[in-house]
């Protein structure tokens, strides 16, 4: 199956770019992979929280658990 591809140009603050090119290299991908990948990620954020599902980060030494709070509301 072919996925159709669309060129997209964006203006972002250079920091963005920077955040986005050392994704990158930690994924060993290119920019728009890890710009993909970024927005697979918050799609999937975004599903569970539209679900009623929480975010909980877990310390694998001391087993604390934080909830995470995303100030912005989901996509709809």
């Amino acid at each position: 199956m072919t996925t159709k591809v669309t060129k997209v140009i964006v203006n972002l603050p250079d920091e963005t770019v920077k955040s986005l090119s050392r994704l990158a290299a930690f994924e060993d991908t290119t920019l728009t992979e890890a710009l993909r990948r970024a927005v697979h990620r918050q799609q999937f954020l975004e599903r569970e929280m539209q679900q009623g599902n929480k975010l909980l980060l877990r310390n694998p030494v001391t087993k604390e658990c934080r909830r995470v709070i995303f100030n912005h509301r989901p996509c709809g």
